[in-house]
């Protein structure tokens, strides 16, 4: 409880070990019937434990902290975010106070690492109140079917690439010859230019088909964080902002970093390198305005000294001898 801000802040755990979080992300769907017209597509198994929250936190908010002027911010890490979504969901269904335009009464929710929990629209619609974050390569906000339909074509493609050079193993040790001969050739199966390629097309052939399938998304506005070091490239300190159709969303990279980078660890750490840059920068925009700023108040004192002679008229030269004998 954050008695200066007023505000009541609710973290949910994730709940699931790491080695059971990608199976336990990857779940059955389920309608859920929020009133006559409205209808969404979401995680069976997180909606069941945001269910039972929100009978346990709705009390709370309407006799207690809502009375007193409190808002409310949900957050969790994880399958613990994915709860924390469905709970800001079905609290922004439940109670009216919070659908009020212009109120004070303001429910907001942040996850990390959040899976896909529910489906376009209502990811969409979810955008004014849920913001997802997403640290570089983590794979849990992307395993959704129309991903793991892209990353099976892509292996599909990379098959078609091998049997054309003559390079798809047949046992463990053919594998392993196979690699070297990779490796000394160094070249890559697919080159990224053609990787690129064939992933754009495949976002443009699957993204159509979003809505109609009601595929699960990650929820509301989406914050991507990059903090990555390449040999070749350097280091990339970027932060990208989209939604949950995000074309960045729906490639998954095979990289031992698609675990690391979903650890709690992580998030926390490119979350201060980011925020430490941002400090940087800040601080030298806030010096160069202040050069500036300098710079613009003296040539704006020789433009008004100009300004006054120029307004004071010629001097004749009568005028110039009285100043001298004056001066003197």
């Amino acid at each position: 409880i954050d008695k200066k801000r007023k505000q009541v802040v609710v973290a949910i755990p994730r709940q699931t070990p790491l080695k059971d979080v990608l199976f336990d992300s990857v779940s059955a769907a389920v309608m859920l019937d929020l009133s006559e017209r409205k209808r969404l597509r979401c995680h069976a198994e997180l909606l069941e434990k945001a269910q039972i929250m929100v009978k346990q936190i709705r009390p709370l908010l309407e006799d207690f902290f809502f009375p007193l002027g409190y808002d409310v911010v949900l957050c969790g890490h994880s399958l613990g975010g994915g709860v924390a979504a469905l709970l800001g969901i079905l609290l922004k269904n439940s109670m009216p106070l919070l659908r009020l335009p212009l109120t004070h009464k303001r429910l907001e929710v942040i996850t990390f690492g959040c899976p896909p929990v529910v489906d376009l629209v209502a990811a969409e619609h979810a955008s004014s109140f849920i913001t997802s974050v997403v640290n570089n390569n983590d794979i849990v906000p992307r395993i959704a079917a129309p991903s793991i339909r892209a990353m099976h074509k892509i292996f599909h493609k990379m098959e078609e690439k091998l049997l054309a050079k003559g390079l798809v193993p047949t046992d463990w040790k053919s594998a392993k010859a196979n690699l070297e001969k990779i490796k000394r050739r160094k070249r890559m199966v697919l080159s990224p230019i053609e990787l690129q390629v064939f992933a754009e097309k495949l976002f443009d052939s699957e993204h159509k088909h979003w809505e109609e399938e009601m595929a699960l998304m990650v929820p509301g506005k989406v914050i991507i964080m990059w903090n990555i070091s390449l040999k070749t490239e350097g280091h990339t300190l970027d932060a990208q902002r989209g939604a949950g159709t995000m074309r960045a969303l729906h490639l998954i990279e095979i990289d031992h970093t698609m675990i690391l980078d979903h650890t709690p660890e992580a998030y926390l750490r490119t979350i201060n390198t980011l925020t430490g840059e941002m400090d940087r920068r800040n601080r030298s925009k806030n010096l160069w305005n202040k050069l500036n700023n300098a710079r613009k108040l003296g040539a704006m004192k020789k433009a008004a000294a100009a300004a006054a002679l120029s307004a004071a008229g010629p001097v004749t030269e009568e005028e110039k001898s009285k100043k001298r004998a004056s001066a003197a």
